[in-house]
């Protein structure tokens, strides 16, 4: 068993030669479309990126103006009730100064006025009618 020179350089040399032609043919056509893959995938993560970060700051937008209107609502309620309790305290002046003088006015009446002619009459009258009824007459 012996080496043949010949034969190991014929080796060599279709050795080298396969390896140009697949790196021709397969290896920088196979890298390039890795590259072209990876830089994909890179501009996609860095949409992603961009869009989370536009919509974490919609949110915040979007939570700060219900905030300003839950504050400009809560502030008309406020005003409301204000105006409310006014408008409600100044009814019930209003309802006591005239029961006032409605009671005044009834007290004047009650003191001036004459007992009227008959009233023993129909005291009496509607005296024995309730009697009657309680009794079961009727």
């Amino acid at each position: 068993m012996s080496i043949n020179l010949s034969e190991s350089i014929w080796t060599v040399i279709c050795f080298l030669v396969l390896l140009i032609v697949l790196k021709k043919l397969l290896f920088d056509p196979l890298l390039r479309h890795m590259d072209a893959r990876g830089a994909r995938i890179a501009s996609a993560q860095e949409a992603l990126d961009r869009a989370e970060k536009e919509q974490r700051s919609a949110e915040e937008d979007k939570e700060a103006a219900l905030e300003r209107r839950r504050s400009d609502d809560e502030a008309a309620l406020r005003t409301a009730r204000d105006s409310l309790n006014a408008r409600l305290a100044q009814e019930r002046e209003t309802a006591r100064r005239e029961a006032a003088a409605q009671r005044q006015e009834m007290q004047a009446r009650f003191a001036s006025a004459e007992p009227e002619e008959g009233f023993a009459e129909t005291a009496e009258s509607l005296a024995r009618d309730l009697a009657d009824q309680w009794l079961g007459r009727r």
